[in-house]
């Protein structure tokens, strides 16, 4: 059988063809994997960031996929890529970054922090697709003295009026890059990001911990703006003492890495 690997939403359909032959050839979930795991990825590399684009993205996205879905079974786990795709992604013409601005993004952040040099290996794939509820993901996988990480960047499923564009989201996920680098933990925080908050007087008691995880890496996000407009503000609201004090957190704790 020949897998269609072009985007998304082209595996969504292969992997539902997928679904109706199993019953006839119970092999159908190894050819599968057997055909993702034999094919060579080709990648855009940014100093040690290789980038993904197109079929070459999607096989990251599925070889990401497999080795972090917990599964008793390698069929278990392709139903759950093929429900996934399903339940989530839909072709669209949404804004999506593209492979000349994540370099100046990437360029930038070493700029400031040389974070290349201080984070744990990371890939990023552009994935043309939309992601119902998400417009960028990050995971990682820990060993027991190494990290790394992937962020999969997709079509914009929504820009909240206007306020994130791609390249918000991409510092986003960045900053969720550096959560995973320093906790080791993939929903642990460094402990002292609640000083950070407690010095900003921030009331947090009331947010949930994937909530903070999410402040965590807008933490990020403030510092980058605060030292660049580039790519515009997605919190002007938020004064520029307290984007000064979020640059200088992100500082503090790369100082000591």
């Amino acid at each position: 059988m020949r897998f269609d690997f072009s985007n998304l939403c082209a595996l969504r359909d292969t992997l539902g063809h997928l679904m109706e032959r199993y019953e006839e050839d119970e092999d159908a979930f190894q050819q599968f994997y057997d055909a993702v795991a034999k094919k060579s990825l080709r990648s855009h590399s940014i100093g040690s960031v290789p980038i993904y684009t197109g079929a070459d993205a999607v096989l990251e996205y599925i070889r990401w996929f497999y080795a972090t879905t917990p599964s008793v079974s390698l069929d278990d786990c392709t139903d759950a890529l093929y429900l996934r795709l399903e339940d989530k992604i839909s072709c669209s013409d949404g804004a999506q970054i593209d492979l000349p601005t994540i370099c100046r993004v990437l360029a930038m952040v070493d700029e400031l922090f040389s974070l290349s040099q201080k984070l744990h290996p990371i890939s990023i794939a552009i994935i043309d697709a939309e992601m119902d509820g998400r417009n960028g993901e990050s995971i990682a996988v820990f060993g027991d003295d190494d990290c790394s990480g992937a962020i999969f960047l997709y079509r914009m499923w929504n820009d909240f009026g206007g306020r994130f564009t791609p390249v918000a989201v991409l510092l986003h996920e960045l900053g969720h890059q550096l959560h995973f680098h320093l906790a080791g933990e993939l929903y642990k925080l460094p402990e002292s990001f609640y000083g950070h908050l407690n010095s900003l007087g921030a009331d947090y008691s009331n947010l949930s911990g994937a909530d903070l995880l999410e402040v965590f890496a807008d933490t990020f996000l403030l510092a980058v703006i605060y030292k660049t407009k580039e790519f515009g503000d997605p919190f002007p609201e938020i004064s520029e003492n307290t984007k000064e004090r979020c640059y200088s957190y992100i500082c503090d704790i790369l100082s000591t890495k």
